[in-house]
């Protein structure tokens, strides 16, 4: 019998061998004119690359402050075209690095109580109009079956997630906006947290992003959005009241509105940044950069080569129904993305209950 399984294991792999190298080969054409166009960026900087590009803490502190710096000045001059263009840019890809660095990665998805405890509440709050009532669910679930974690850090845990969730059953709205805005901050302190520093190259992102942050509620940006005509909606389907009422909890305070759907723009796109590029950057076992192919081909170890090729697919369609309808693809990414957020609160809350680094 042993054998037997043994037979059909081989010529199970055999036969998806010709198919895992048509996919390695289209993930490869796919990533070769971008790593064309790398090396003649790399030629470009001459030098100087060997001193911004090779070590890990200037380069990735480099590319931090330069995508915070360009999310500040789209904040500043089309906050509404941001919030429209960018979850159809880099929407997708952010959600495969979801799931590569907090649940495959980690082994998330080999544990039979993660996938009832956090996978089942997280399914609920992506399919329905639960929202965060039901996602919050998954930060009690990751609690409760997070393993070795000292009975006084559980008990905290336990009693911050039961409280969150009982405050969301009795202000849902409420408790859906600050989760919005909140786990745009999550990425951030997440890449923070990644792993141990050798240097302090990272303090200056962080800090101007801080500062950033300031400057948008204190107003900084309101004369700069109004001399850019920056309030002027992308689409007729797309006003500004539209993101008023969706980001901002008192609309008819407009100011303060106004200022929160800047700081949500900002944040957001920071948040892509962070899972497109910085966290994938810290979460590389060597500290030098990969090539395009070699990245595609070690996402394909993590995720096979199906879902990356999909995913792409995915995000290929959307930027095609966006050139004839934007609001409506707009809205089906968003759709499709619910689950992430309270995916990412709930993993981070089991590894740090676990002591782990993702």
């Amino acid at each position: 019998m042993g054998e037997r399984g043994l037979h059909a294991r081989t010529v199970s792999a055999r036969a998806a061998a010709p198919r895992r190298a048509t996919e390695l080969a289209l993930l490869d054409a796919l990533a070769t004119p971008f790593d064309r166009l790398r090396r003649a960026c790399l030629g470009a900087l001459g030098p100087l690359a060997k001193r911004v590009v090779a070590p890990r803490e200037a380069r990735v502190a480099t590319v931090a402050t330069a995508g915070i710096t360009a999310a500040l000045a789209l904040t500043a001059v089309a906050p509404l075209w941001l919030l429209t263009l960018g979850p159809l840019a880099w929407g997708v890809a952010h959600l495969v690095a979801d799931l590569r660095y907090l649940a495959v990665r980690p082994g998330l998805h080999r544990r039979a109580a993660a996938w009832v405890a956090i996978g089942l509440p997280v399914a609920v709050a992506g399919l329905t109009d639960l929202g965060t009532r039901a996602g919050l669910l998954a930060s009690l679930g990751a609690v409760v079956i997070a393993r070795g974690a000292p009975a006084p850090r559980r008990a905290l845990a336990l009693t911050l997630a039961a409280s969150a969730w009982a405050l969301s059953l009795r202000w849902p709205r409420a408790a859906d906006l600050v989760f919005a805005h909140a786990h745009n901050l999550l990425a951030v302190a997440l890449w923070w947290a990644w792993r141990a520093r050798a240097g302090r190259h990272h303090l200056a992102p962080l800090a101007l992003f801080a500062a950033a942050v300031v400057a948008i509620l204190a107003g900084a940006l309101d004369p700069l959005v109004a001399a850019a005509h920056g309030w002027t909606p992308p689409t007729p389907r797309l006003p500004l009241g539209a993101f008023l009422l969706a980001l901002a909890p008192l609309p008819e305070h407009l100011t303060l509105a106004r200022r929160l759907v800047l700081l949500f723009a900002f944040a957001q796109s920071v948040h892509y940044l962070a899972w497109v590029r910085l966290i994938p950057d810290e979460a590389r076992p060597s500290p030098s950069p990969r090539s395009f192919r070699q990245s595609a081909r070690a996402l394909s170890r993590d995720l096979g080569a199906a879902l990356p090729v999909a995913a792409l697919a995915l995000a290929a369609a959307l930027v095609a129904w966006a050139t004839f309808d934007v609001a409506a693809a707009r809205a089906a990414y968003l759709r499709v993305a619910l689950f992430h957020g309270h995916l990412e609160l709930a993993a981070v809350a089991l590894l740090a209950l676990e002591g782990r680094r993702p």
